[in-house]
């Protein structure tokens, strides 16, 4: 009976007049009395989840990550580094269409630049994508310069918190903790005083 009452609410169907008409004609719910409770609760509360996750998803991104739920189900257990990706990429557009400070017009511009550099399959943060217009529209760097350093190996620590470096030419790009998103990027002038600098990267 628990089960029947749960997939009626999963289903929208909640008063007992409703459940009970459900029960008479709903093929679905007939099929609930042959099932042990795993395979009900695979079926229909897991699954109902994993969907609505993948329509989540899909609405925050504005396109399918990948092409049906089935897909993303197939990602989620068994290709931990993509569905690892897709969270971290989630994670950055809601960021960016929740920050109260950009305008709206700014925060496509946001966007328009984490896709940029996830062409080059380069992962900004929020702040990184940010920050790296910025640094553009000042002339700091160009894209090109960027990418010559983010194409290089890590050589450098932030002493402050560990987040790895690539100082190269000059220019400092910063990596969050994970060491896969870019968090900033800054031009150091020639004089930066030796003593500042972050650790050699180990």
């Amino acid at each position: 009976m628990l089960q029947i009452i749960i997939f009626c609410y999963s289903e929208g169907i909640f008063s007992s007049r409703e459940i009970e008409k459900s029960c008479k004609y709903d093929l679905r719910i007939k099929y609930l009395g042959d099932l042990t409770y795993k395979e009900w609760y695979d079926k229909y509360i897991v699954e109902y989840n994993e969907k609505k996750e993948y329509e989540n998803i899909v609405s925050i991104l504005g396109y399918k990550v990948v092409e049906n739920v089935e897909k993303y189900k197939d990602i989620k257990y068994n290709s931990s580094e993509r569905y690892e990706q897709i969270n971290r990429e989630v994670n950055t557009i809601q960021m960016i269409y929740n920050h109260n400070s950009f305008s709206d017009k700014f925060k496509e511009r946001v966007k328009e630049i984490y896709y940029e550099f996830r062409s080059y399959d380069y992962e900004l943060n929020m702040h990184g994508a940010e920050r790296f217009i910025k640094r553009l529209n000042k002339n700091e760097f160009t894209k090109d310069e960027i990418l010559d350093v983010l194409n290089k190996d890590f050589n450098m620590r932030q002493i402050s918190d560990e987040r790895p470096i690539k100082f190269y030419n000059n220019i400092q790009a910063i990596y969050s903790n994970n060491g896969i998103e870019i968090h900033n990027a800054i031009r150091r002038k020639k004089s930066w005083d030796y003593r500042r600098k972050p650790k050699t990267y180990e």
